[in-house]
C-alpha cells in the first residue's frame, strides 16, 4: 500500500491531534468519542471512514477532528483493555459532555495513543484488506467537502 493523503492522515491521527491540542470529550448518552478542535468549524463535514470512526473536515479540506461511535458499546467490547478508558471523563462541560481534567491528561496520554493505534488498525483492516484503495476513500473525502 502506498502512501497517500488519507492514509499519511490515518497513520498520524494521535500526532495530530496531540500537536494541535485537540480535546478528548465523551457524550455519555450517546456512547460517543470525539477528539477535535476545540469549537469545529461551522461548515463540518463528518466522513464515515470504517464502521466506527468518522473524520471531521470543514469545506476547505482541513481536518478538524475525528469521532467514534459506540466507544463503549462496540469498540471497547472488540478492545476489552480499554474498559475503564471512559471512567476516565469526569469532567462535565456545560453541554453535558464529559472531558478530562487537564490535571489528568498527562497521566492518561499512552492509554489514548494505543487507543488511536488500534483504531488505526481497524481503519486499515476494515478498508484495505476489503481490497478498499486508499485512493477511494480520497475520492469520497473529496465528494463530501465539495
Amino acid at each position: 500500500m502506498g502512501e497517500s493523503k488519507i492514509t499519511n492522515l490515518i497513520k498520524n491521527l494521535a500526532e495530530i491531534a496531540i500537536k494541535n491540542n485537540w480535546i478528548k470529550t465523551y457524550n455519555k448518552e450517546l456512547d460517543y468519542f470525539c477528539w477535535s478542535k476545540v469549537n469545529l468549524s461551522k461548515d463540518i463535514r463528518e466522513i464515515k471512514i470504517s464502521q466506527e470512526v468518522l473524520f471531521y473536515l470543514n469545506l476547505k479540506g482541513a481536518f478538524e477532528g475525528f469521532g467514534i461511535e459506540y466507544l463503549k458499546n462496540n469498540f471497547i467490547e472488540h478492545n476489552p483493555r480499554y474498559k475503564n478508558l471512559t471512567k476516565l471523563f469526569t469532567e462535565k462541560t456545560d453541554e453535558g459532555i464529559f472531558t478530562i481534567p487537564p490535571k489528568q491528561e498527562k497521566k492518561v496520554a499512552k492509554e489514548f495513543e494505543m487507543l488511536i493505534g488500534d483504531i488505526t488498525k481497524d481503519i486499515y483492516q476494515e478498508n484495505w484488506e476489503n481490497e478498499r484503495p486508499p485512493e477511494e476513500l480520497e475520492r469520497l473525502l473529496s465528494i463530501a467537502i465539495k
